[in-house]
């Protein structure tokens, strides 16, 4: 470790391009993740949306006691897809 320390401080030319190199490839994964990230965000909207207009007079009834007895569908999906994903985060330690 000793030694790479030492060539990149004797080189400073080198230790330039390898962070031009690194600031390149950063850039290219972080479109890369957010064109990911803009396709599931329409996908979600589009899919919730469908789900709302459909299921929009539904109610489901708790069977535990809450300030609002009545919950429509999509906000019961919505409440227990956080709380399940939540859930398997912490148990897959995905940070």
């Amino acid at each position: 470790m000793d030694e790479i320390r030492e060539r990149i401080l004797k080189n400073k030319e080198k230790e330039e391009e390898l962070f031009n190199r690194l600031m390149k490839l950063n850039a290219t994964i972080f479109k890369q993740t957010f064109k990911i990230l803009a396709v599931s965000l329409v996908i979600g909207i589009l899919c919730l949306s469908w789900i709302q207009y459909n299921y929009s007079g539904n109610y489901v009834k708790l069977p535990i006691s809450f300030p609002f007895q009545n919950i429509q569908i999509i906000y019961f999906y919505i409440i227990l897809t956080f709380i399940i994903s939540t859930v398997l985060t912490k148990l897959l330690e995905v940070s």
